[in-house]
């Protein structure tokens, strides 16, 4: 099975069917035609997402073929069920700042080798506030 390249993947929206969204598994009879994910730089926001039959494991198959091309996967404002599974993934909640939106909580998972955004944002103000 081929692996795709996070430089395969143009940043923007990527739809249900689309090549990228194929490629990611991210297909009509698993999801939703309204489900949508957006690529920025080097993760994927989960913007909307609605598996056609919840529990049957899509979103996880999802979610690793993400990581799998070398990206993170980024998942805003989850509710409910979504962020007990995202919690029980090892995901890691921290605030980013939205133009139109303001303070938004996003939840990220690791690479694995790779520091969480949070974590770098936390290092970063530590050696500012050692100068």
């Amino acid at each position: 099975k081929s692996v795709l390249r996070p430089d395969g993947i143009a940043d923007g929206m990527i739809q249900v069917d689309s090549t990228a969204g194929r490629c990611l598994g991210f297909t009509s009879d698993l999801f939703t035609a309204d489900s949508y994910l957006w690529k920025d730089r080097d993760r994927v926001v989960v913007s909307f997402i609605a598996s056609r039959i919840p529990g049957r494991g899509y979103f996880r198959h999802l979610v690793g073929r993400i990581e799998a091309a070398g990206l993170r996967v980024a998942v805003p404002t989850p509710l409910g069920l979504m962020q007990v599974i995202l919690d029980r993934w090892g995901f890691i909640p921290h605030m980013e700042s939205d133009a139109d939106m303001g303070g938004v909580e996003v939840w990220e998972r690791p690479l694995p080798g790779l520091e969480p955004e949070c974590e770098r944002r936390a290092e970063r103000r530590e050696r500012e506030a050692r100068r």
